[in-house]
């Protein structure tokens, strides 16, 4: 019921668990809640029993695609009890950060996953994604089908030349999200002139010095 978990738990000193998960796609996750509560794609649970314990977990999310299905992210303050003892005594810490380029098909990323290039709650998500299958490489993959927002969506990664495939990064304008690097690129976005603006206005504007522009944004380590 679980995509990627980490549990920090620690009875007598300190625990801390650093992930960084990058370039992974979680789909289809489905089945009752497990023992921890809620499915998800990403989970992090702490316990830190004793009084001066301290149980930390980050993870680290670079350009992975969350289209499970359930709740994506969901962070267990307190393991303690569901793991057969007391409320933590100690200090537990946890949370997900975002170097960019996530996407997801839910709401419940959105505190963690806050970077400008993330996408949250993209309804077409799992719809644009093919199945898991044999498609090269040593590992089954789950590919972006055409028109996927995770295409070209993700941030560059020094030194990540491959896909979970061995097929080269980047094959369009930008890296894309997820274990599947396509060989499609983003539709290129409507120009003004096709917009029916008029480009007089815009000459004027920009002569009354009003400034306009548009930005347009786009290790667990084993990448399937």
């Amino acid at each position: 019921v679980y995509g990627l978990v980490a549990i920090a738990a620690v009875n007598g000193g300190s625990s801390s668990i650093n992930l960084d998960l990058q370039n992974n796609t979680i789909s289809n996750i489905s089945g009752s809640a497990g023992f921890l509560g809620n499915s998800a794609g990403i989970l992090l649970a702490g316990a830190a029993l004793g009084g001066g314990d301290n149980a930390t977990i980050v993870a680290n999310s670079t350009n992975n695609v969350l289209a499970s299905g359930a709740a994506s992210c969901e962070i267990v303050a307190d393991a303690a009890p569901l793991l057969g003892g007391g409320s933590s005594a100690g200090s537990v810490t946890s949370n997900i950060t975002s170097n960019g380029g996530n996407l997801t098909d839910g709401t419940t990323c959105s505190p963690y996953l806050s970077d400008p290039t993330d996408q949250n709650n993209l309804a077409t998500l799992s719809s644009t994604l093919g199945p898991l299958s044999d498609n090269g490489g040593f590992v089954p993959t789950i590919p972006l089908l055409q028109g996927s927002p995770a295409i070209d969506s993700g941030v560059t990664v020094v030194g990540l030349t491959t896909d979970a495939r061995q097929a080269s990064r980047p094959q369009g304008s930008a890296f894309d999200s997820g274990a599947y690097e396509s060989p499609y690129t983003k539709p290129a976005t409507s120009s003004l002139a096709s917009t029916g603006q008029s480009t007089l206005l815009l000459i004027i504007a920009g002569m009354c010095g009003i400034a306009s522009s548009i930005i347009l944004f786009g290790v667990i380590k084993a990448r399937y």
